[in-house]
């Protein structure tokens, strides 16, 4: 597995809000159905509530995996996966 994580569980979310609409779903959820959107936005193993709506997704992603390498120690490996769109 991967000691990190950072991005969506999801397949389908707005780029600047980092939610889930009615419009990317097929189903209507209950969120939905109480008017409300669903921020799928993760970092690890906890919402990443601090980063949503904050920036560009893209943006988000590159800042993430800038950190990682500049956190990484040189004497480890590194297998860092991210997939532009």
């Amino acid at each position: 597995g991967y000691d990190t994580f950072f991005g969506y569980y999801h397949h389908a979310n707005d780029y600047w809000d980092q939610t889930l609409s009615a419009g990317s779903t097929v189903k209507i959820d209950s969120c939905y159905e109480r008017g409300q959107n669903i921020v799928d936005l993760w970092d690890t193993t906890k919402g990443a509530s601090t980063k949503n709506g904050t920036a560009y997704e893209e943006d988000l992603f590159t800042e993430n995996s800038l950190k990682v390498i500049s956190n990484h120690n040189v004497d480890d490996p590194l297998f860092l996966f991210h997939s532009f769109h």
